[in-house]
């Protein structure tokens, strides 16, 4: 039988609500309904502890890109 698996992304895992959250899915998704549950982050800092069960992926963007699309957004707000 095919395991569902289900992927969340953000930023980084250092500090904040949001990670927590997303984490603690990771959490009850596996134990709960046995999905496989991966984290791609863009940032290699973690505040949290993860399980070795949530897999976490890290993907290098330049900073350049980064800064971009923030300005991209301060751009299109004003």
């Amino acid at each position: 039988m095919k395991k569902n698996k289900v992927v969340f992304i953000i930023k980084s895992l250092n500090g904040g609500g949001a990670e927590k959250v997303v984490i603690n899915l990771c959490k009850l998704l596996r134990i709960n309904e046995g999905i496989d549950s991966h984290i791609i982050i863009f940032s290699k800092q973690k505040q949290h502890l993860v399980d070795d069960d949530i897999n976490i992926h890290y993907i290098d963007l330049p900073k350049k890109l980064f800064l971009i699309h923030y300005l991209g957004k301060k751009i299109v707000q004003k």
